[in-house]
């Protein structure tokens, strides 16, 4: 057990920088879809540029170094102020 003085956590809210995500974009690749029975030309995202407001419509692939976010048929993600990915069906 411990116990000890720690600096304040605070989240930083990032002002919105617009929908487009093309910045972020590394290349398009064949993915398969269930949903979509076959293959399609998928656009595949760099997560650490992405900004927030950016607005990425499915298909598509969002690649961080320690995760893959795989954006479904059906659905579209926003990056909120604070980086965060917000997913909804459309």
């Amino acid at each position: 057990r411990g116990i000890g003085k720690r600096r304040p956590f605070v989240i930083t809210q990032q002002p919105l920088s617009g929908k487009d995500p093309s910045g972020a974009l590394k290349r398009n690749r064949q993915v398969y879809f269930k949903q979509l029975e076959g293959f399609v030309e998928t656009p595949c995202y760099d997560g650490e540029l992405l900004k927030p407001g950016n607005f990425i419509k499915a298909p598509a692939i969002i690649e961080e170094k320690k995760t893959t976010i795989v954006v479904s048929p059906g659905s579209e993600i926003v990056v909120d102020p604070y980086d965060n990915y917000l997913a909804t069906l459309s």
